[in-house]
């Protein structure tokens, strides 16, 4: 009984730090491109985060009009994003086979979110209009223009790879209760 005890308490704080990961994979960038002038002023960024892609560039504003999210769906995908924690929340204190149903249920959907991401920033990076050279996904280049000299870095940030360990704890917290749960039904019969 006391063991018991001892693994819902174990559940219910890595549960608590899957919802602070999660949370924090959400508000946190996933991917930044940075385009550094070494002859101007100023830097120009572009950020994507698991609700969208936000920048200040304005040369390449036509360009990245194609991988914007628009804000109706980026709105979306934040609502989903805070309901998914909302659940993670209420799943903490739900006693039955639901509660880590619903863990397993977003861990899931938020890996395939999180994989997903790698397909569209290749694909994104991969057009960019660099001349003779392929835009990094991660990590720098030189590029020689007509009038001006860019250094561009791009690398995965923190929240992607957050997003990536929250998705595989909540997967692994799934199987943990659910393992159980059915080696109690086992037991019971």
């Amino acid at each position: 009984m006391v063991a018991d005890k001892v693994k819902s308490v174990l559940y219910r704080i890595l549960l608590i730090m899957g919802i602070c990961t999660f949370i924090l994979s959400a508000i946190r960038p996933w991917w930044i491109a940075t385009f550094q002038p070494i002859f101007s002023p100023g830097t120009t960024y572009v950020l994507i985060y698991a609700y969208g892609l936000i920048h200040n560039a304005k040369l390449l504003a036509p360009y990245l009009a194609a991988y914007e999210t628009p804000p109706t769906l980026m709105m979306l995908a934040q609502i989903v994003l805070g309901v998914f924690a909302i659940l993670l929340i209420i799943a903490l204190f739900v006693k039955n086979k639901w509660g880590h149903r619903i863990v397993g249920v977003i861990g899931l959907i938020y890996l395939v979110w999180s994989l997903g991401f790698i397909p569209v920033i290749y694909e994104g990076t991969g057009r960019a209009p660099i001349p003779g050279a392929r835009f990094p996904v991660q990590g720098q280049i030189r590029i020689h223009a007509d009038i001006e000299e860019l250094i561009i870095t791009a690398s995965f940030q923190d929240g992607y790879f957050l997003a990536i360990i929250t998705s595989i704890l909540l997967i692994l917290l799934f199987v943990w209760k659910e393992y159980s749960y059915r080696k109690g039904k086992s037991v019971s019969k």
